[in-house]
């Protein structure tokens, strides 16, 4: 069995330092110094595995399953964000925000075309119509909070 990070409560693998890639900043020794892809927490994280224990392991849009990609390079794909993180700072870790989804139904979300989300969902029996829905009143109470 492969040894596990050092951060407490963390069973993924270790990579450098005794550490798994979610918590590399965490290190101390001098490898760390040089680095420029390590990235400071987000916080995202801990709300995905909020989410995760609270919700299903299915796609809220379409029913499918996706418990089996818990622990996998998959898993931050898992997470949707209604809208988009980049210009809804203050919503990056509000869980409303936060939808499951397979990670192709993601891809198809945040780069699909209208035409190819409609061809998924006759094909898949699932309606993109409640992202929508969710997406204009997220926006809205957003703009009424905080103006942008």
């Amino acid at each position: 069995m492969p040894k596990t990070c050092k951060k407490e409560g963390c069973n993924n693998p270790r990579w450098g330092g005794g550490y798994c890639r979610n918590h590399g900043y965490l290190r101390t020794d001098k490898k760390l110094k040089g680095l420029s892809n390590v990235r400071k927490p987000t916080g995202e994280k801990d709300v995905f595995d909020e989410i995760f224990s609270e919700r299903p392991h299915v796609s809220e849009l379409s029913g499918k399953p996706i418990g089996h990609f818990k622990g996998t390079d998959f898993y931050p794909n898992l997470f949707a964000h209604v809208l988009p993180k980049g210009h809804y700072k203050h919503y990056r870790l509000n869980k409303q925000n936060i939808i499951l989804l397979t990670p192709y139904e993601h891809v198809l979300l945040d780069q699909g075309s209208e035409e190819n989300r409609a061809k998924y969902g006759e094909e898949n029996d699932c309606d993109w119509s409640w992202i929508y829905e969710l997406k204009v009143k997220l926006r809205e109470e957003y703009r009424s909070k905080f103006g942008n």
